[in-house]
């Protein structure tokens, strides 16, 4: 009996694999949308009579596939998955396997908002992109509104002002904001966007101080002031 253990060709029903298949390379990456929570597989063997299994995550059995035929659903957790295809040659011996890591993208994840540098009428706000998700971040930045007007944020909400970050991509970023209102309450959330959607921080919030220096009141304990006192004067 023959002693091969190899496949012909390889397919999945959602994704591109990477590199293009070659019956001698034997792992393989592809992504698929946050929306596929399944993919199948088509193997095709080498050598008639050799047997195929796959299963995915990386423990458990096989499920046998007939060469050339598609396999079962296999089920997508979001991140990286494990798709092994096991090649088991007509002798009953030789084996291979060919592996498959499959990342189901989502949205970014973003952390930690903060605030410094406030003033009467600004403040650097920012966040930290901690994992783009399996797509690159395409953009990131801050959304903020006053307190009173909407505590909640996101993008297009009602009274909601976005401002871009300088760059893309992951990790921690600032963004200086300017016309703010003085002595007023704001909520703010840092958000990242990649072609799986766009995610938010959790809410965070700060105060500006108030610009105002002057008296509302101005007396003297003898004397009379003129001219009689105003806050103006």
């Amino acid at each position: 009996p023959s002693a091969t253990a190899t496949l012909n060709a390889l397919s999945l029903s959602v994704g591109t694999l990477s590199p293009a298949f070659a019956s001698g390379t034997t792992s393989y990456t592809a992504s698929v949308t946050n929306a596929t929570s399944s993919i199948t597989v088509t193997p095709t063997v080498t050598q008639a009579g050799a047997t195929v299994g796959v299963r995915v995550g990386g423990s458990g059995s096989y499920t046998a596939v007939t060469s050339g035929s598609t396999s079962g659903a296999l089920r997508l957790t979001v991140g990286a998955n494990t798709v092994e295809v096991l090649v088991t040659a007509q002798d009953g011996v030789a084996t291979q396997t060919y592996t498959v890591t499959v990342t189901r993208m989502a949205a970014p994840t973003v952390t930690s908002p903060t605030s410094a540098l406030v003033t009467a009428t600004g403040a650097t706000l920012g966040g930290n992109v901690t994992a783009d998700g399996g797509a690159s971040v395409t953009a990131r930045g801050v959304v903020y509104a006053l307190t009173s007007a909407n505590a909640d944020p996101q993008i297009g909400g009602t009274d909601v002002t976005q401002v871009a970050a300088d760059a893309a991509g992951t990790g921690v970023f600032t963004k200086a904001v300017t016309g703010l209102t003085a002595a007023s309450a704001y909520s703010f959330r840092a958000y990242a966007t990649n072609t799986e959607g766009t995610s938010y921080s959790t809410v965070g919030t700060f105060a500006t101080p108030s610009a105002t220096a002057t008296l509302n009141a101005l007396s003297l304990s003898v004397g009379t002031l003129s001219p009689a006192f105003a806050s103006g004067t």
